[in-house]
């Protein structure tokens, strides 16, 4: 046993001592799976060569005291609850902060300087200010590729939160590659968020936000490397212009946005100052902002109504179930070739117009519009046959109950369906909204009610019948 690296133990019950695990002084990985446990001995913080630890226990009192002896950690996952684990898991930090815990808080990350990979930490609705969360010392951890920063959306407390000072103090190290926000309530971002140091950062995911406030900017366009943006119910976005992606940080280190003055996107006085063509001549994101994202995906925004400005360096843009939405500007100016390939477009029932689609039509690869039912062409856009007919047969083309767009399908040759085609019904469920979209939506709890009523309203039955198939085969 002197001899061992690699420890499992899976049982139900286990009684330890303070000096359980002291022998194993070779030790590199311990992986604790239990439903109960009465302690974790103080001899684990003396295992030098420990690396990777993982814990799991259904005891709610379980704690460790101090984080001494564990500044050789790699890894680290605490987890209350005891099931199973996929093999994944053991390469990633997870982190629990508890609210009535004396020992388990944050500042418990303070000296594990050597973590690596993935960082998820949970809980910071528990987190009380700025120097607290800036005890956890991120800034000081290079190895972190992914970082996870969760926000329980508790009501019972959310007077007491102050999410915006306890993100300002959770700083990451500017190695950062992906980064997950999810159910942030704060009304501002701090200087470091969307900060062009971080070069490396290519992939952000904004998740649940609760916003008491308008969120007005979202301040990334300065971001070199940033290709992938996922925006899902940010419940403050109310438009996304110019003045939204378009966003200046003062080199002070604070909070200095400004907005440029723009009329408002389809608003009463731009309507009645200004012609539809003139407007598409409006400057899209200046050059330089958002130079390298390609992927944007919006989702379940229940407020957004206007989407006037999108970076011309899109690739692939989509949007699901964004109730309120009535108008959408495609990425397209006259003076550069468009980069646009993919537009998703599923259940926005008030959607009444997509500026620019009739000149991007003939060099997209994919268009699919799925239950848009006030969709129609723009009336003003010239029609371009130069590309010729699009055949729906290729998957190039998918126009789903939208009966605003039937002839405009007909006049660019591509394939309208109604729902009454069950073969056409199924097509869309695979590009788009799937039985695993929906199954990943309620595993992750978000507005599950929302999307299966979506669903149900649209007759995608099939889509229903398989998730829940999957969810009750995750209960076995």
């Amino acid at each position: 046993m002197h001899q061992l690296c690699y420890l499992s133990i899976y049982v139900r019950r286990i009684f330890l001592t303070e000096y359980s695990f002291l022998s194993l002084h070779k030790l590199q990985t311990l992986i604790l799976q239990l439903c109960y446990i009465n302690m974790l001995p103080h001899a684990i913080g003396k295992l030098i060569n420990l690396c990777h630890l993982m814990i799991q226990s259904e005891n709610q009192g379980l704690i460790l005291e101090t984080s001494f002896g564990f500044e050789n950690l790699l890894t680290f996952y605490f987890d209350s609850y005891c099931g199973y684990c996929n093999i994944h898991d053991f390469f990633e930090t997870k982190f629990h902060l508890r609210r009535d815990g004396s020992y388990f808080i944050i500042r418990w990350l303070k000296y594990l300087m050597n973590l690596q990979g993935s960082l998820e930490i949970y809980g910071l609705e528990n987190v009380i200010d700025r120097e607290d969360a800036k005890s956890a010392n991120l800034l000081s951890k290079p190895y972190i590729d992914s970082l996870r920063l969760d926000w329980a959306n508790n009501n019972y407390d959310e007077c007491a939160r102050n999410d915006e000072v306890v993100l300002q103090g959770l700083e990451p190290h500017t190695n950062l590659k992906e980064l997950i926000m999810n159910g942030y309530n704060g009304s501002g971002f701090p200087s470091w968020f969307g900060n062009p140091r971080f070069s490396n950062l290519t992939n952000i995911k904004l998740r649940n936000f609760n916003n008491k406030e308008e969120c007005k900017f979202l301040p990334l366009s300065k971001l070199p490397s940033l290709t992938s943006l996922e925006i899902r119910n940010i419940r403050g976005i109310t438009k996304m212009g110019q003045d939204f992606w378009c966003c200046k940080v003062s080199s002070y280190g604070r909070e200095n946005y400004f907005t440029k003055a723009l009329v408002g996107f389809h608003s009463s006085e731009y309507l009645t100052n200004k012609s539809l063509p003139e407007w598409k001549e409006q400057p899209m994101v200046n050059n330089g902002e958002f130079s390298s994202l390609k992927y944007l995906h919006i989702t379940f925004c229940s407020k957004l109504q206007q989407i006037s400005t999108l970076p011309l360096s899109l690739e692939e843009f989509s949007v699901l179930s964004c109730k309120r939405l009535e108008y959408i500007a495609l990425p397209y100016s006259s003076g550069h070739l468009s980069r646009l390939q993919k537009v998703k477009i599923y259940l926005c029932g008030n959607l009444k117009s997509m500026i620019n689609l009739n000149n991007l039509v003939g060099s997209l690869k994919v268009l699919e519009l799925a239950s848009c039912g006030l969709l129609k062409p723009d009336p003003d856009e010239d029609f371009d046959h130069s590309f010729g007919r699009v055949p729906f047969e290729k998957g190039i083309a998918c126009v789903f109950k939208c009966l605003g767009m039937r002839e405009w399908c007909q006049r660019h040759g591509l394939t309208y369906e109604e729902d009454s085609d069950d073969n056409s019904r199924d097509k869309v469920l695979k590009r788009g909204i799937s039985a695993l979209d929906v199954l990943n939506v309620l595993k992750r709890g978000i507005l599950a009610m929302e999307v299966l009523n979506e669903l149900r309203d649209n007759s995608f039955d099939e889509a229903l019948n398989e998730a829940v198939q999957a969810l009750l085969a995750l209960h076995v």
